[in-house]
């Protein structure tokens, strides 16, 4: 590939999500996801002393409460910007106006997946923000645990964006690429996991699991499995290891782009 072709391509990617963001804007989606980051961020530090409950005593308690749900707000942002991202392009019939184009598939793929990052990452870095900078009201300080989590996060949403535009690409209605992606991520794998759990066996592989990185970063367990005896029931309590969860997400995020990608090439409008 010539150096102008290299030039030209990365223009075009530039086009593509410049438009993806003006389609989320213009259909209000950035700013009703950052309504929803707003609202739970506000709930986290307005409640408590609403019912007069005090704030945890450390930082990181606090932190990791805070924290605890960015997992869902990756999820369902997730939903938002990429559950129709490929899949409107062939229910819409869109795509028989956008294809023929001098536009090469994985330009467009590209495109919209840096418009969906972009955005995700845009509200989950403000809810980061909010979160350091209430622990610096309230404690004084933030804490360098909080920077790790971000990092986390980030894998995760690289994972939950490729999975997003996996079902995207494999279905032609956006409606059903959109719950299938929430559903999967906030029901089915969730579930799978703890009936894996009860069994003994750690769910290591799955991305909701390893999610979980996020929040135990900031205050991690002396064990990483504990066993407990209930009368005549065991009780297993994992907590995911770190290398193994940074490439069970990058995993994820790889081989899910790349079926993406080597689908939405192979697929036809027909």
């Amino acid at each position: 590939m010539s150096k102008e072709e290299e030039t030209g391509g990365f223009r075009q990617v530039c086009i593509v999500t410049r438009y993806e963001l003006l389609k989320h804007l213009r259909r209000k989606r950035l700013v009703a996801v950052l309504v929803i980051t707003l609202a739970v961020a506000a709930l986290q530090l307005v409640v408590p002393p609403a019912f007069n409950i005090p704030y945890a005593k450390e930082p990181k308690g606090f932190a990791q409460s805070f924290l605890g749900f960015v997992d869902m707000l990756i999820i369902i942002c997730g939903a938002f910007f990429a559950g129709d991202a490929i899949a409107s392009e062939f229910e819409h019939k869109t795509g028989y106006v956008i294809f023929p184009n001098p536009v090469k598939r994985v330009v467009l793929f590209a495109g919209k997946f840096l418009a969906a990052l972009f955005s995700v990452l845009l509200m989950v870095g403000l809810y980061y923000a909010i979160c350091a900078f209430s622990m610096l009201a309230i404690y004084g300080t933030p804490i360098v645990e909080v920077s790790y989590s971000f990092v986390y996060a980030f894998l995760y949403l690289l994972g939950v964006l490729g999975l997003t535009f996996l079902f995207s690409t494999i279905l032609r209605g956006s409606m059903g690429a959109t719950l299938l992606s929430f559903f999967t991520l906030f029901m089915i794998l969730p579930i799978t996991q703890s009936m894996l759990t009860l069994t003994g066996n750690e769910p290591w592989y799955i991305i909701t699991y390893a999610a979980g990185i996020i929040t135990q970063v900031i205050n991690p367990p002396q064990v990483r499995v504990e066993k407990m005896t209930v009368g005549n029931m065991t009780v297993w309590i994992f907590h995911p290891d770190i290398t193994t969860s940074v490439l069970v997400l990058l995993a994820y995020f790889l081989v899910t782009v790349a079926l993406s990608i080597l689908i939405f090439r192979q697929k036809q409008m027909t």
